[in-house]
């Protein structure tokens, strides 16, 4: 039963991860030409290591440096924010983030510090102030998930992600 219950969330969660890029696609493109195209391309990665996560407890390594390295690169080419938005987006997410892990090995995995990192950073990319905001948001779903599923566990990869992308659609479309 599990492991059919597991096939028939793939297609799920795929499609969940792609609709978080391509929201970020479509609105950031639209509000920061190339620079919206490279940062949801950056999302990309991310997206697949939550799904990752979701299925096996565990935030692919590669995924998490391919999502941080884009971000760096997006960050080089909009000037302005390197180094300090990116490095003031990455503290934001993942300072609370290791807290926890340090408080606590079983609460937060080094897995997701490191996914924060990525994700602030490439917050970062476009204001290092929203990173919080995706952090709290993040931690707002994962609440109610757990909540709902009845669990005193799940991987916070996926909220790390879908978070990210709602807040970069919300500076794309409001601003800050």
């Amino acid at each position: 039963p599990e492991r059919a219950e597991a096939s028939r969330g793939g297609h799920a969660e795929h499609a969940a991860a792609a609709a978080v890029v391509l929201a970020v696609l479509v609105n950031g493109t639209a509000a920061w030409g190339a620079v919206g195209l490279v940062i949801a391309l950056a999302l990309a990665p991310a997206a697949l290591a939550a799904v990752a996560d979701r299925r096996t407890g565990r935030l692919p390594d590669p995924l998490v440096v391919a999502t941080l390295a884009s971000a760096i690169a997006v960050g080089v080419a909009v000037a302005d924010r390197f180094p300090a938005g990116i490095a003031g987006g990455a503290a934001g997410m993942a300072l609370p983030l290791l807290a926890l892990h340090l408080a606590s090995l079983v609460a937060m995995g080094f897995g997701d510090v490191k996914l924060g990192v990525a994700l602030g950073a490439l917050i970062g990319v476009v204001d290092a102030r929203a990173a919080l905001a995706a952090l709290a948001l993040a931690s707002g779903v994962a609440i109610a998930v757990a909540l709902v599923r009845r669990r005193s566990t799940l991987a916070f990869g996926p909220a790390l992600v879908a978070a990210t992308g709602a807040v970069l659609v919300l500076l794309a479309t409001f601003g800050w």
